[in-house]
């Protein structure tokens, strides 16, 4: 990687959806955390509710496109 910045999951190097996808298609059954988070609206709070039902959706769109 170039550098290091905090950004949220649909901002990085990484495409997310096909992350949860992989995850949904070896049936991982573990933990997934964000790292990191970046600060929104002056309050950290905020960015990790984003960040965690950001992820939520992904995982829950690729559970059901796994079927």
């Amino acid at each position: 990687m170039p550098h290091f910045v905090e950004t949220f999951p649909n901002g990085g190097y990484m495409d997310m959806y096909q992350v949860m996808k992989s995850l949904q298609e070896i049936q991982f059954n573990g933990v997934v955390i964000p790292d990191h988070v970046p600060s929104m609206a002056n309050d950290p709070r905020v960015g990790t509710a984003y960040t965690i039902g950001y992820m939520q959706a992904l995982l829950q769109r690729a559970q059901a496109e796994g079927g």
